[in-house]
């Protein structure tokens, strides 16, 4: 897998794209259709144990940060993804540099994730919020 490093059981759908190397998937994984994960040089994304990501996820660590007026795109910014275990992000969500998504959370379709969201929680919208807590079972 070009250096991804991947653990057992991983099932990557058609038309995925790595555009990196930076990427390090757990046992269990799946990841649907049309997901493309882009970790620039000395950043990565972590994708626990048992995560489901639905289809035309895009999940990247670059950005920028707000530049003058005559060229509003900014130095690059770069930070880490963290998915933590049992995971699940709903369909087209963006997932941006600095989120952490905790253990066991729902992501809703068409999300945006650019922050930390907490364990067993329902996030949703654009920016996400927290729509709801969820059981541990």
């Amino acid at each position: 897998m070009c250096g991804i490093e991947m653990g057992r059981n991983v099932r990557i759908c058609s038309s995925v794209v790595f555009h990196t190397n930076n990427i390090k998937i757990g046992n269990g994984v799946w990841i649907g259709p049309g997901c493309r994960f882009i970790a620039a040089t000395g950043t990565m994304i972590s994708i626990e144990d048992n995560v489901d990501i639905a289809m035309e996820v895009l999940m990247t660590t670059g950005s920028h940060i707000i530049g003058r007026r005559d060229r509003r795109a900014g130095l690059a910014s770069y930070k880490d993804i963290s998915i933590e275990k049992g995971v699940w992000i709903g369909a087209r969500s963006l997932i941006m540099g600095g989120a952490s998504i905790g253990c066991g959370s729902i992501v809703a379709a068409n999300s945006f994730v650019k922050t930390e969201v907490g364990k067993n929680i329902l996030v949703g919208g654009t920016p996400c919020k927290k729509i709801k807590d969820l059981s541990d079972e």
